[in-house]
């Protein structure tokens, strides 16, 4: 795993130098002492897995920053080390594309499990990508999304609506699949049906694709893939301790008891059959879940 230091001091080099050595976690390929220095580095020939990032003074230019170091390196991944838990400034980072948040101070075993977690990651990342690759060909038309509606003090509809999205950001950032594409479509989708006051059990898919853009087969498609990297990342915690608690809190509910076994089954070897999930009752999971107090 290839490993970029941003605005890190020097002992927190040396620490992260250490851990990422002693159990062998990846190679630090580069650092940066501050952000601008980072935004002219060539990380896009250096292609970093993981960008570790030191945030000493949250101020408005650093979100720009990070947008333009996600867009040189658009396949890393983001780790912040942060200051405070201001729940604005956690939606913003994880708007600009930040994956991880580790709050000050931080001990060496959330820092070792978090590099072992993105280590995962990309590894099934990796298989993802594997597994789909047959559906690689499939053109991809460029589709104008609806916006997401934002929060507005004069209504107390755009006030709930705004809340149950940013939960539902919460419980796809949980579930790993945040910074993939569909889960864009995915909210999208669930803010159409939240405003409508609808029940996805009672729309053809087809149909509230058909919303979203002009070409609802790739917006379908895109769905499937975050749904299919979903159930893997709770598959993945569940191998790897099965009282996760994202593991124990979302598997059930979103795809059911029998296909998360089915995929551990899978992923194991112990079955050649992935699981068979429904793109539905995953949405529907996920509404269920925004909606609850």
């Amino acid at each position: 795993m290839k490993i970029y230091l941003v605005e890190c001091i020097a002992a927190l080099k040396a620490r992260l130098k250490r851990l990422i050595t002693e159990q062998n976690l990846g190679d630090i390929i580069g650092s940066a002492d501050t952000w601008k220095e980072a935004t002219i580095d060539n990380l896009d020939e250096k292609g970093p897995d993981v960008i570790i990032c030191d945030i000493k003074l949250v101020q408005r230019e650093i979100y720009a920053y990070i947008s333009k170091l996600k867009s040189m390196a658009p396949d890393a991944r983001i780790l912040v080390l942060l200051q405070g838990k201001d729940e604005f400034i956690l939606d913003e980072l994880y708007l600009q594309g930040v994956e991880f948040v580790l709050h000050k101070p931080v001990n060496d075993t959330e820092l070792s499990n978090i590099l072992k977690n993105l280590e995962m990651g990309n590894l099934l990342k990796r298989a993802i990508e594997l597994s789909n690759a047959n559906l690689s060909s499939i053109p991809v038309a460029p589709v104008a999304f609806q916006p997401v509606v934002e929060a507005s003090p004069e209504s107390n509809k755009e006030d709930s609506l705004d809340r149950y999205l940013r939960k539902l950001r919460t419980i796809l950032r949980d579930i790993g699949i945040i910074s993939e594409t569909g889960s864009k479509d995915i909210i999208n989708i669930i803010s159409y049906l939240l405003e409508k006051g609808l029940d996805i059990r009672d729309v053809p898919m087809r149909d509230l694709c058909d919303k979203l853009g002009d070409n609802p087969k790739s917006i379908e498609q895109r769905i499937r893939r975050a749904t299919s990297a979903a159930i893997t990342s709770l598959a993945m915690r569940g191998i790897e301790d099965y009282a996760d608690p994202i593991y124990n809190e979302y598997g059930d509910r979103l795809f059911g008891f029998e296909q998360m076994r089915t995929e551990i089954n899978y992923i194991c070897g112990k079955s050649s059959s992935k699981a068979n999930f429904k793109i539905k009752k995953f949405i529907g999971g996920l509404m269920d879940y925004c909606l609850e107090e």
